[in-house]
């Protein structure tokens, strides 16, 4: 591979980046917008359900009660009932997620260990519904254990369990959201940056003109590759930078570590573009096939949104060959674990093989030669 033959491809390639703006807006445009709109909107922390009360005791024991469940930050009371028409009038019109009824004698029965509470919850949202309903059940019991301990009452449980949550003991969901989303963000835009860049030159004819050249193929591929991926690392530190100071995402691991981790991604899904441009020749398919080879695999079949161990057998044996699964397992090792190398060894073994394999398919594939 010759060096200078090699800058003057690069060169090129900057040159013709810089004239295109709608290049220079996707590149550095888009994985802001995106990882705003993902971070702000894409959460799966459950909070802020609507509630509504039907509190048919007044006790202080009741209105107690409901300061308790509101204090928890979970829940909103959002309606004030008066019956039960109107507690079934919140639920069906969607103004409540999840019911609370205090019934009559609520205080006084309280203290003689019988009193019941009704719970009612909207099924539409499963996941909402679940995780509300947990979390009602669990400031009900708190509640229980309180006013029972305050009164020289004894609970008799046979075990006494003490939980404890590591790496995210708050289960914020952007510590585990924000490495999926860089790699989800990495793969679409360097997938559709490289993906048109070769098929583009045999569209507008130039790319008879570099044929004519004595540059090897190698270097055309290397050439093309170079200033996306130069792209691709200020793209990939802005996107850090923004988790860190605007959503609180700190990384416990080594920076060092994971700008490796970044880097070797990065360059597979650069050269899958690369590969996808050289294969088809044709600017919409590319864009086509790039959309759908980095970003379904990757929301669907990376562990991001959905949880692998719970799919079918057959699907969790698909998820080996996807590249993405790998990088947000060493991110989110990094992020939270503080993993180090020995432990992400094999993840990063397989991404530098997917670098090998696209690169390898692109000089294969790429023939200096018109048809």
């Amino acid at each position: 591979m010759n060096v200078i033959r090699l800058w003057a491809i690069v060169k090129k390639e900057f040159k013709h980046i810089m004239r295109d703006r709608k290049t220079l807006i996707s590149a550095f445009l888009i994985p802001i917008l995106l990882i705003f709109l993902f971070c702000d909107s894409l959460s799966l922390d459950v909070n802020d359900l609507s509630l509504a009360v039907l509190d048919l005791d007044n006790s202080s024991q009741s209105k107690y009660l409901i300061d308790k469940v509101q204090a928890g930050g979970y829940f909103r009371v959002v309606r004030y009932c008066r019956n039960y028409s109107e507690v079934q009038k919140s639920l069906n019109s969607g103004e409540a997620e999840i019911s609370l009824v205090i019934p009559a004698k609520f205080g006084s029965d309280l203290l003689k260990h019988k009193s019941d509470i009704q719970v009612l919850a909207d099924g539409v949202n499963p996941s909402r519904t679940t995780a509300g309903t947990s979390y009602m059940t669990m400031i009900l019991r708190d509640f229980f254990t309180e006013i029972l301990t305050t009164n020289g009452k004894t609970i008799s449980a046979p075990v006494n369990p003490v939980v404890r949550i590591w790496y995210n003991p708050s289960l914020e969901s952007n510590k585990a959201i924000v490495p999926g989303l860089i790699a989800l963000i990495m793969a679409i835009l360097s997938a559709l940056l490289t993906s048109t860049t070769i098929s583009k030159e045999w569209e507008s004819s130039s790319m008879e003109l570099l044929l004519s050249t004595p540059v090897s193929k190698l270097e055309i591929i290397f050439g093309k590759f170079f200033p996306y991926f130069i792209i691709g690392c200020i793209d990939t530190t802005i996107l850090i930078c923004i988790a860190r100071f605007l959503y609180n995402v700190k990384i416990k691991g080594s920076i060092f570590l994971l700008a490796i981790v970044c880097i070797v991604f990065l360059g597979g899904v650069l050269f899958q573009g690369l590969t996808i441009s050289v294969v088809t020749k044709n600017s919409l398919v590319a864009n086509i096939l790039a959309l759908l080879s980095s970003f379904l695999p990757i929301m669907i079949l990376s562990g991001f949104v959905f949880y692998i161990p719970g799919m079918p057998k057959i699907v969790q044996y698909i998820t080996y060959i996807v590249p993405g699964k790998y990088f947000i397992n060493c991110a989110r090792g990094i992020y939270s674990k503080a993993s180090d190398f020995n432990i992400l060894f094999n993840d990063i073994l397989f991404l530098l093989a997917f670098n090998i394999f696209f690169v390898l398919v692109a000089f294969i594939k790429f023939k200096k030669k018109i048809d």
